[in-house]
């Protein structure tokens, strides 16, 4: 199959879309399949690491301000670039991982593709597509999208879709000592590792642990973190990790926002404190507190240091509340059927037999 993706990346929504899209891509063409990405030209993008993992970038015109807002504005202008590109091209699926695009540039596209498919975990708009991803856990998640897609869409819902590379699917050894992950994303725009290691600073004056810390090249406060970690004890940073699943598993808690990662530590069995960095995290980790299965201290602007600082000091002193969180979740995550990537089995169906 030929296949191509739209997605973008940039310093205002970050590279998680990339990431995850990376992802599927990755897993597709080990399924024989022929993978392009079309990106548009935005700030602080990552279209370079996407082209180092050996795919084809095609980029389109460079636009100024907020990308969903133009997005979505602009959906139109967005449709002709991409059906000008395509035009020439045989294309079987067309995957669309973009908040600023709906059902209207899924019908446009939809005349020059053999299939769509969408990646969501919004349910905010319509869309017009074959197959429909949302790998989240929510409460009312089978009902999630019953008024926004045709009834012909094919949905994979929930985290047994999750988007992991094979590299979390491998065995490792446990830890021996106490060891905590942070991770807030590529860009982490609010800056809540900096606010982390801060509380980790006092914490460390009482109880002996050590800390795996991840940044991506996005981030604006890599210098800042780069200092703090080097005057801390047992800090060890990362940039632009490509080796995540062999972090993760050398922790025993991790820390971070609510977004892809956290069916990376789930599927790893550590055990999460969450901060949300997003308005679209917010429901995700209500939803898994509910069943607690993490911790949720809140929207970054109301957690505070203290309040990260007497979260992590209960767990590390009562290690049964981790213990908790972890037998919860693996209730919700299903290894077993995760394993046999059954999303790629929908993508085959949909192409060849819809």
């Amino acid at each position: 199959m030929n296949i191509l993706f739209r997605v973008d990346s940039a310093a205002d929504i970050g590279s998680g879309h990339v990431m995850r899209c990376l992802t599927l891509a990755e897993q597709l063409i080990h399924e024989h399949n022929h993978v392009e990405f079309l990106c548009r030209d935005l700030n602080n993008n990552i279209a370079n690491l996407i082209i180092n993992r050996g795919f084809e970038v095609h980029i389109l015109k460079q636009i100024q301000g907020s990308t969903i807002e133009w997005t979505q504005e602009n959906w139109f202008l967005d449709s002709a670039e991409c059906i000008e590109f395509i035009a020439s091209k045989r294309i079987d699926l067309l995957i669309v991982d973009h908040y600023g695009l709906d059902y209207k540039w899924e019908e446009q596209l939809s005349r020059v593709v053999k299939r769509i498919m969408v990646i969501d975990d919004l349910a905010n708009r319509n869309h017009q597509c074959d197959l429909l991803l949302d790998q989240n856990y929510y409460k009312d998640y089978q009902q999630r999208y019953s008024n926004l897609l045709a009834d012909k869409t094919i949905q994979c819902v929930g985290p047994s879709y999750a988007l992991l590379r094979e590299e979390f699917f491998e065995q490792y050894s446990q830890p021996n000592s106490t060891v905590l992950f942070i991770f807030f994303g590529s860009a982490d725009a609010t800056n809540e590792t900096q606010k982390t290691l801060e509380a980790c600073i006092q914490l460390q004056k009482i109880i002996d642990f050590s800390i795996e810390v991840v940044i991506g090249q996005q981030n604006k406060n890599s210098e800042l973190i780069k200092t703090i970690c080097m005057n801390m004890k047992n800090c060890h940073l990362h940039i632009q990790a490509n080796n995540m699943a062999e972090i993760i598993s050398r922790c025993t808690l991790s820390i971070g926002a609510c977004g892809t990662t956290t069916w990376e530590r789930a599927i790893l069995r550590v055990p999460s404190i969450v901060i949300a960095v997003a308005e679209n995290q917010i429901e995700l980790a209500k939803n898994l507190q509910y069943v607690n299965a993490i911790s949720f201290l809140g929207e970054y602007s109301k957690v505070s240091r203290q309040d990260i600082y007497q979260q992590l000091l209960a767990v590390f002193t009562d290690s049964k509340i981790a213990e908790v969180w972890s037998s919860n979740m693996e209730s919700i995550i299903k290894r077993e059927h995760m394993i046999d990537y059954p999303l790629l089995k929908k993508i085959d169906e949909v192409v060849k037999f819809c």
